[in-house]
């Protein structure tokens, strides 16, 4: 939108958002009637919640006493977030949650209202009620709670929450409530803080406990809590304490210093318990701090000194007075600010009421007039006429009159006092406030306080002040509106005049912008680009004009005819919409039927007064203490004469009618008559000059009289005045003490080339327009003045260049001074304030000089004429104006003597002269009879008109045939038709599907952007599940081992050689049974492994699925345990559970835990093939989305060059006649000419039909210049755009990828962390059996083979497991890192508890150096057993190598007795602790902290997805909302704008040119572009 549409449009788009939140604020605060005792207790409640933070866990100890403690549990009672503290971490969670849902609807219901006022509409009081009460508690009781709530989960230490130490900070889904948090700490504090500014009675009611001078106070203290609670985040050590305690007693300090020294309320109780409450939270703060420094090191007892010392706090200041009257003895010239003035004010008008209800303080009343008569240097002061004596002091018990004098008198000095402090600051808006509210509860003068809060709006003012204003004026246009009755809008009413000339103005903005459109059609070659600007500012405008309408419509003012004819002839003559036009001014008239009839004066109390009669002018003026100065009645004569209408001038200020120095004194003026009776210029009439409405000076000859009533107080004015007569070419200025001019009359027009317009361009001094002033002064103060030859200045766009023009006349300048004796002082002895200036053209008379000066002034000069008929005969008046100064038509005609010629045509005959112009060429003369203008050239006299019945049957013939006959055009008949038809089609087919397909595209994207996040989602909890599986499956190899382990320590019980207690190994027999069997089942359940297995028993073999070899296995090891006494190596249930369970069956449980680990690495890699299809999925569509709305919006944005183009077919000379026709209404309304509309239609008619010249070739078409194609570029923006949102995408793939990556390799590591306790507990059964008995199949094959695979193998899962974890290093996390390297190198008897074996001396101490030392022993163990039985098996000559070992007779077999006692030995048992105690539970412990860091690690990236996901969810939104949706609607508005610029277009010119018919038809009605 250009910048000039954006000035008429949107200018007060930021004033209508402040202006209904103050509307909203002001229903709230309007009818809440809240007692003193309800903020009472809410004052105490939040004062018991802010000290609670003065004994908050943080900072108690600082108090060094153990009863601080309680009093944080007293003060918890109030802060009752304080006991969530003791819940757990679920329960803070609900209500966070809660306390979110509760502040969005506050916010909502705020928002919801916002938009009801903005809309024209109040919320509904239940609404307005809901909204009141939420507001107060959220600001009041729960402010301060639910702050300290919001930072529970966002205050951390060391990665985890200060106060639920057990959950972790910004890990897993608690990144959602720390969001939460973070935005609801925000809103609410923002919120609270901004509403507290504004929420307040802006009234001086000091009966109200809402009444409040400003908010900024109780904004403060709630920014002051809300920084405290926010500190209480800060990390618990010294230096935080210290900051903590010196910014409490510094906030309160600052917060109870600027409430003492700026009266928050209004009410004296409220603002003591105000300062009471600060007064108290400000002491606890300065205890909390001196406890700090001398507790225990000076004295104790810091909290027993607050607790005393508590009571007389409150008490000093609660019973303190406020000693107010020490500004009553300030010297009235001196006060140094404005809030010494306004307290000197309110402690005088206090004192005035006392004295009225004869109270022992009004005594002070006498005094302080006293003392004012002694102080103030101005002799004319209202309290200087005082007089005291006896009778004036009364009984104590009868009241003071309600006239006193005194009151009266002092009411006008208090008046003076603010008069001269807002000279003396007149940029400070608080003293303006007050004056307001003063001149309103004081002096009873609603419009006197409006017209000053009107003054405040123009002063630059902060948010609460702006809020003041608007309040105060809504509380006085409810007043006004209760008492008229009338049911009108007041403020509509006031502001008729302001949206008048808004509406004036946008017109003339308007048809300027459709001049520079014709222009361009006028020219060989428009330029495009141009004329997109010109449609893109003429559519905002007229939408303004359209708007500004409707709200004057529904105005019942008796201006609303004059806006009625102005509106008709914008609509007849630029829009050529006749019929809307004509009927416009039938209503005109109608209301002025209307008004005419309803018109009446009340003079007085008891009499009307009809003064309409009167030949001169007339005003009556009031006196009256509520209409001081006040027009109540006005005649036609006065208000034709200054270019009023009478409604205009009734309840106005007699100052508008004057100059601007004059009107600025004129109330001293009449307050001077009233306290002195001077009657010097009464009954005399005088020369003065008024002002015009056009704001031009013109001289009048005043009578004024006054009128005496008596039965009503007080003293009226009647002024006759009427027009100066003279024939001289005069021309005023009236300049202030400074020689500013202020005001200018009509004829400086013509005498000086400047108008009241370049006043408002630069301030103009009169010695720039006469520098001789400054050389000879006197001359110039001379009564016939001093003649000097003036030179015209040069009016420019920014500044006035005096004397820079080539145009010279001879003027004779004389200067009067303008003296007020009010004004008279030390300084100013004459009272001087202004001048007056008198300018008089100087013209030599003589035939010869003057046929030269006319035919030198009438040289290039554009003239205007108007026709005006009377009853005495018919006049024409023409007017003049030099082409230099065209802009400063003026319709004054008594300016000049060339300006104001009057002829009678009737009388008289113009005598032809070759030399003189003949300015009636070319006129026609017409006359408006019955709604209908007639050529009154085509009748010889008024008998020749036909009759009024004749007329109407000639016009109903024609319509009639006019409906049986096709239109021209095809559809329309009137521009209207045109224009509503295009109003209806105001949104394109086009722009409607590309609002669908980005919608669409839009809900496609974010569909995309859910299942990604559910697919990632899904895969990671499949990968979790599959960890969990991998755990599992690995304990259930472990202790099958175990069962392994104990049946076979079991068996050796009863051969006598085992060195385990067989009590402790059925104990843990049973235990690994009952472990094996619950794990089998939750795998089982869980995973589907089809897999038979060859389960061999000492009388054949059986196939079984590997879930029933399972049950088998715990089936037979609980047999085991029953029979254990009788165990053998051939008994039926040992030998099925040794053997199958280190043949077939522990294969199988290798295989399924082997394809749970392919699982998992397929689900990891299944990720990222997932997200790759999305990715090309959303690649797919954007980019074809995207080039789908790029040729659609292409080819829309050619059709705006298509409509234009069809404005190429219009000849250049009917565009060049359009063109005159906007230049002649411009001309009209800029001279402010009212009359009826005088169309020249049928001129234009004529001269339509005038065709251009035409080759053989045809007409030659025109072109636009500056239309390249622009295509490209904008494609390129589209497949730009398309990237950024596929950006999105693809970083999610490289994310995701990158994440696979690490998984894969974390994943590698993690399962030779399992598969290496599974392995170890594998070999060491496995070595076991070879030993016992080597004929024994190990792993279906031959033992010895098996024995050296396994050896192998772990030595290969060891090695690998070591090198993966170095590889991981940049992958895993740090703490998993650091306890990695805690059970490798770390003492394990400070990280496992052990309860089977001595860790301290286990193993020689090898526990002592880690995991690693360890696992290195046991390996070396196994080999070493290994390698002894190898060594014994082949060389039977061998000693046995133990020497100190008691060696066993444990079969006859000397070879196999050594291989058994193999198993005995000291290496034996501590392979079997070493493999089952320490390495079992620290794997076990390694694979569990690695699947919660991992699983910590999924879910912290499950949140980061998922808000990532929401922040391109909400910039997709935002995007299509703020960004798309606006870019189509302006492109539609666009289009819309350049259709409607065809109803510019006659609708007689559309039906003769066929392409522009055939165009509107099938293009923009058919297919509605």
């Amino acid at each position: 939108m250009s910048e000039d549409g954006k000035n008429l449009t949107d200018k007060s788009l930021e004033s209508n958002t402040q202006n209904s939140v103050y509307r909203l604020i002001y229903l709230m605060v309007r009818d809440q009637n809240q007692s003193i005792i309800v903020h009472c207790i809410a004052m105490l409640i939040t004062l018991m919640q802010i000290n609670y933070f003065k004994f908050h866990h943080m900072i108690v100890s600082v108090w060094q006493d153990n009863n601080a403690e309680i009093l944080t549990q007293i003060f918890g009672y109030f802060n009752f977030t304080h006991y969530l503290l003791n819940q757990d971490y679920s329960a803070v969670q609900v209500v966070i949650y809660v306390s979110i849902a509760l502040i969005s609807f506050w916010v909502f219901l705020f928002l919801i209202s916002i938009i009801f006022i903005v809309n024209q509409k109040d919320p509904v009081q239940l609404q307005i009620n809901i909204l009141k009460y939420m507001t107060f508690v959220f600001s009041t009781i729960l402010y301060i709670p639910i702050l300290f709530l919001f930072t529970f989960p966002i205050s951390c230490t060391n990665g985890y929450m200060d106060d639920f130490q057990n959950q972790k900070c910004w890990q897993g889904l608690l990144v959602i409530d720390q969001i939460i948090s973070i935005i609801g700490l925000i809103i609410l504090f923002l919120m609270c803080s901004s509403v507290n500014l504004v929420l307040f009675d802006g009234t001086f009611d000091q009966e109200n406990a809402l009444s409040k001078r400003n908010g900024r106070c109780s904004a403060l203290n709630q920014i002051h809590f809300g920084i405290v609670v926010l500190l209480s985040m800060l990390p618990h050590n010294e230096n935080s304490q210290v900051f903590f305690e010196v910014y409490q007693l510094i906030g309160s300090v600052i917060c109870f210093l600027y409430a003492k020294k700026n009266d928050a309320y209004n009410n004296r109780v409220m603002q003591k318990l105000f300062l009471t409450f600060l007064t108290l939270e400000m002491w606890t703060s300065l205890m909390l701090c001196i406890s700090n420094l001398v507790e225990k090191r000076i004295m104790v007892g810091s909290l027993y000194t607050w607790l005393f010392c508590l009571p007389f706090v409150f008490m000093i200041q609660l019973l303190q007075q406020q000693k107010r009257e020490q500004c009553l003895m300030i010297y009235v010239n001196k006060f140094d600010d404005p809030v010494q003035l306004v307290n000197h004010v309110h402690e005088v008008i206090k004192l005035v009421e006392y004295d009225k209800k004869r109270l022992p303080q009004g005594q002070l009343l006498n005094g302080y007039i006293e003392f004012h008569n002694q102080t103030c240097p101005n002799p004319l002061c209202p309290l200087k006429k005082v007089k005291f004596s006896l009778n004036m002091f009364k009984a104590k018990n009868e009241l003071v009159s309600k006239t006193d004098k005194r009151h009266q008198l002092i009411y006008d000095t208090m008046a003076r006092l603010f008069i001269m402090g807002i000279g003396k600051f007149p940029t400070d808006v608080f003293i303006r406030i007050e004056y307001a509210l003063f001149t309103l509860r004081i002096l009873k003068s609603k419009p006197q306080a409006l017209e000053e809060l009107s003054n405040i709006e123009k002063l630059k003012s902060s948010f609460d002040e702006k809020y003041i204003v608007f309040y105060i004026k809504s509380v006085i246009e409810a007043e006004i509106s209760e008492l008229s009755g009338d049911g009108q809008d007041f403020t509509e009413q006031r502001d008729f005049d302001e949206k008048f000339g808004s509406f004036k103005q946008a017109m003339e903005r308007s048809v300027s912008l459709l001049m520079e459109f014709w222009s361009q059609f006028a020219d060989e070659k428009p330029d495009l680009v141009k004329l997109y600007e010109i449609g893109s500012k003429l559519f905002p405008i007229r939408m303004y004009v359209d708007t500004t309408w409707k709200r004057l419509q529904r105005i019942q003012n008796q201006q609303l005819p004059q806006a009625l004819r102005l509106y008709s002839k914008y609509l007849i003559e630029i829009f050529n919409d006749r019929i809307s036009g004509f009927d416009l001014l039938e209503q005109a008239r109608k209301l002025e039927n209307s008004f005419a009839q309803r018109k009446a004066f009340k003079l007085g109390m008891t009499s009307n007064l009809n003064v309409d009669g009167q030949e001169d002018g007339c005003i009556f003026i009031s006196l009256e203490e509520e209409k001081f100065g006040q027009i109540y009645a006005v005649n036609m004569a006065a208000a034709s004469l200054l270019g009023f209408d009478k409604n205009e001038l009734m309840n106005k200020k007699v100052n508008n009618i004057m100059p601007s120095l004059y009107a600025s004194n004129h109330d001293d003026f009449l307050r001077r008559f009233l306290d002195t009776n001077e009657a010097t210029l009464l009954n005399k009439e005088r020369l003065l000059l008024g002002k015009h409405k056009n704001g031009y000076l013109l001289g009048i000859n005043v009578l004024l009289r006054p009128v005496y009533h008596v039965l009503k107080e007080g003293v009226e004015f009647v002024g006759t005045f009427k027009k100066e007569k003279r024939i001289k070419d005069v021309a005023y200025l009236v300049c202030n003490k400074e020689y500013v001019v202020e005001d200018i009359s009509g004829g400086c027009i013509n005498l000086l080339g400047f108008d009241v317009k370049a006043l408002q361009i630069q301030e103009v001094h009169l010695f720039d327009l006469f520098p001789e002033i400054k050389e000879s002064y006197d001359d110039f103060k001379m009564k016939q003045g001093k003649s000097i030859d003036y030179i015209f200045p040069k009016i420019l766009d920014d500044h006035i260049a005096f004397g820079a023009s080539d145009m010279t006349i001879k003027l004779s300048v004389s200067i009067l001074d303008i003296n007020f004796l009010m004004m008279k002082s030390s300084e100013n002895e004459q009272g001087l304030a202004g001048f007056q200036v008198r300018v008089e053209r100087l013209i030599d008379l003589s035939s010869s000089n003057l046929k030269q000066f006319q035919q030198k002034v009438f040289k290039n000069q554009n003239f205007s004429f108007r026709l005006q008929f009377q009853q005495t005969g018919m006049h024409f008046y023409g007017e003049y104006t030099d082409a230099n100064y065209s802009e400063m038509i003026t319709h004054i005609q008594d300016q000049s003597m060339l300006t104001n010629q009057e002829y009678d045509l009737k009388s008289k005959e113009i005598e032809k002269n070759e030399d003189v112009i003949d300015y009636s060429q070319g006129i026609r003369v017409m006359r408006l009879f019955e709604g209908v203008i007639y050529d009154i050239d085509k009748f010889q006299s008024d008998a020749d008109m036909e009759s009024y019945e004749e007329i109407q049957i000639k016009k109903e013939e024609q319509q009639n045939q006019q409906n049986d006959e096709p239109n021209e055009s095809g559809y329309f008949r009137s521009s209207k038709e045109l224009q509503e038809t295009l109003n209806a089609q105001s949104e394109s087919k086009t722009i409607r599907w590309l609002y669908y397909i980005s919608f669409l595209l839009t809900i496609l994207l974010i569909i995309l952007c859910i299942l990604n996040n559910i697919f990632e989602r899904e895969e990671i909890n499949n990968q979790n599940t599959g960890w969990n599986m991998i755990i599992k499956q690995s304990d259930m190899i472990t202790y099958l081992n175990e069962i392994i382990l104990y049946s076979r320590e079991l068996m050796f019980t009863n051969i006598g050689f085992s060195y385990y207690k067989q009590d402790k190994l059925l104990f843990n027999l049973n235990n690994s049974i009952q472990q094996f069997d619950q794990l089998s089942k939750e795998v089982f359940m869980k995973i589907s492994f089809n897999s038979d297995v060859m389960m061999k028993t000492q009388s054949g073999q059986e196939i079984s699925t590997i879930e029933q070899a399972s049950q088998q296995i715990v089936s037979k090891s609980l047999n085991i345990q029953q029979i254990q006494s009788q165990l053998d190596e051939n008994q039926i249930d040992y030998y099925y559970v040794i053997y199958n369970s280190l043949n077939d069956f522990i294969r199988a449980l290798l295989d399924m835990y082997m394809n749970t680990i392919n699982l998992s690495y397929n689900q990891t890699n299944k990720l990222y093939s997932d997200i790759l299809i999305i990715l090309i999925l959303s690649a797919c569509l954007t980019f074809i989305s995207s080039i789908i709305l790029t040729c659609i919006l292409t080819s829309t944005l050619d059709k705006r060059q298509e409509i234009l183009s069809i404005f190429l077919d219009i000849p250049e000379q009917t565009a060049k006649l359009f063109y005159s026709k906007c230049e002649n209404f411009l001309s009209q309304i800029s001279s402010n000419e009212d009359d009826e509309v005088l169309s020249e239609i049928d001129i234009i008619e004529d001269k339509g039909n005038v065709d251009e010249p035409v080759s053989l070739l045809g007409r030659k078409r025109k072109r636009f210049k500056n239309n390249e194609n622009k295509h490209m570029g904008f494609f390129i923006k589209m497949i730009f755009l398309a990237s950024i949102i596929e950006s999105y995408f693809i970083m999610i793939y490289f994310l995701d990828q990158n994440n696979v990556d690490q998984k894969i390799n974390i994943l590698n590591e993690f399962n030779q962390t399992s598969l290496s306790s599974s392995y170890y507990s594998i070999l060491v059964n496995s070595l076991k059996q070879y030993i016992h008995n080597d004929k024994f199949n190990l792993m279906n094959q031959d033992s010895n083979t098996t024995m050296v695979q396994l050896i192998n193998n772990v030595y290969e899962i060891d090695t690998l497991y070591q090198k993966l974890h170095a590889i991981n290093v940049e992958y895993n996390d740090i703490s998993y890192i650091d306890y990695y390297n805690q059970i490798m190198f770390d003492n394990l008897c400070t990280i496992i508890i052990f309860e089977e074996i001595q860790c301290e001396t286990f193993a020689n101490g090898i526990l002592d150096h880690g995991l690693m030392t360890a696992v290195s022993r046991h390996f070396q163990n196994i080999r070493k057993l290994y390698n002894t039985y190898q060594n014994l098996n082949f060389n039977d000559t061998l000693e046995f190598p133990w020497s100190d070992y008691t060696f066993l007779q444990l079969s006859d077999n000397t070879k196999k007795n050594k291989l058994l006692n193999l198993l005995n030995t000291p290496e034996s048992y501590e392979i079997n602790d070493m493999q089952f105690y320490v390495l079992k539970n620290a794997y076990s412990l390694l694979n569990n902290q690695y699947l919660n860091i991992v699983t910590a690690d999924q879910e912290n990236y499950i949140v980061q997805q998922l808000i990532l996901m929401i922040f391109f969810m909400l910039t997709l939104i935002m995007a299509q909302l703020f960004c798309w949706n606006p870019f189509l609607r302006k492109l539609n508005r666009e289009i819309w704008s350049t259709k409607c610029l065809l109803t510019f277009i006659p609708i007689d010119e559309i039906a003769k040119i066929r392409t522009i018919n055939n165009y509107i038809r099938t293009v923009i009605l058919e297919q509605n572009i």
